[in-house]
């Protein structure tokens, strides 16, 4: 289901467009011309969006909001799966295609895809021999870790009323294609208007409604989240790296632990001679201490001796002076005793 197109007009040439190399028209464009300026709407022709022009046909706007292939384009019908019936879905697809960048938050993860190229008409072939075509196929280089991690694409699921079959999710997985799925449960034209149908003025309101909603964030949830080949031989290059990074650092470490244990035995080395010094010094100090008390034991005897031997000393110099008075005493006697013979003779 498609809601936008180009144009031819008569000459066959594409109608130019401003922002993008050829003008996209909205079905609510086409409606409305069809109603109001039928001469001009007589004179272009509107032609599918695929990106490989030998690929697009002819469209043909349907009053139920889409535009729709001839009746003998069968293979524009082939493998389409999910809610391709939905205005809403095809809304939501339209915007996210026209966005530059758009800012993911899938549970606890966020992060923004700002894309190289968007797809909503690639087939995707696998190996096993089946072919999907999802929503929007989404190549992109920014965000190095996602984008090396699944191989810078990624597939949007729109979900309006169908989720991503299980089969469908499988087998992206086992091929390395990511796949992010956007509810719009909560903006769909229901939730808005109530109903299904709308005029080409609430159509073109819808989707400015729905783009303002996207713009801001994109809540969805990834199904298939795979590991490319080149992520990991880059994580194994990288763990590989890191781990002679490591060896390398440990033999360091273990070059300087054995430098430290020779400065260690060292040290103690220092240390031990040190302390038999210590412990030769302490003997030595233990006998000049001991030396020291006999010492003051032998000086304390030497000065109680001389105590004795001054008192000694005292007491004969006491005797010696009493002697010499004595003596004094008789010497004067005798001189007295031989004055008073002399004169009697």
């Amino acid at each position: 289901m498609k809601i936008w197109a180009y144009a031819k007009n008569l000459a066959g040439e594409y109608i130019k467009g401003e922002k993008h190399k050829y003008r996209m028209f909205f079905i609510w464009e086409a409606l409305s011309m069809k109603k109001n300026n039928p001469h001009l709407y007589n004179e272009i022709k509107f032609i599918s969006t695929q990106r490989d022009e030998k690929d697009r046909s002819q469209m043909f706007p349907n009053i139920g909001g889409f535009f729709k292939y001839g009746p003998n384009d069968k293979v524009r019908t082939e493998n389409r799966d999910g809610d391709t019936d939905s205005f809403s879905h095809a809304v939501a697809i339209s915007v996210l295609e026209q966005m530059e960048c758009i800012k993911f938050i899938c549970g606890n993860d966020e992060f923004t895809i700002t894309p190289v190229s968007i797809s909503t008409e690639t087939r995707v072939i696998l190996s096993n021999g089946k072919s999907y075509y999802p929503d929007l196929m989404i190549t992109f280089n920014e965000n190095e870790a996602l984008a090396s991690r699944w191989g810078n694409k990624v597939a949007i699921e729109v979900n309006h009323t169908h989720e991503c079959e299980p089969e469908k999710i499988h087998d992206f997985q086992n091929h390395c294609i990511p796949i992010i799925e956007v509810s719009i449960k909560t903006m769909s034209i229901e939730r808005k208007f109530g109903k299904k149908v709308l005029n080409s003025d609430l159509m073109e309101e819808y989707f400015e409604y729905v783009k303002e909603k996207l713009n801001n964030q994109v809540f969805g949830k990834i199904l298939s989240n795979p590991v490319s080949l080149e992520f990991h031989k880059s994580q194994s290059k990288l763990y590989y790296d890191k781990t002679i990074k490591l060896q390398e650092a440990n033999e360091k470490i273990s070059n300087l632990a054995k430098e430290k244990m020779l400065e260690i035995t060292k040290l103690n080395e220092i240390i031990k001679n040190f302390q038999e010094k210590q412990e030769k010094q302490k003997t030595e100090s233990a006998k000049m201490n001991s030396t020291i008390s006999a010492l003051k034991m032998l000086n304390q005897e030497y000065s109680e001796s001389l105590d004795v031997a001054v008192k000694k000393n005292n007491k004969l110099s006491e005797t010696a002076e009493a002697m010499g008075k004595e003596i004094l005493r008789l010497k004067s006697r005798t001189w007295i005793d031989y004055f008073f013979f002399k004169e009697e003779t």
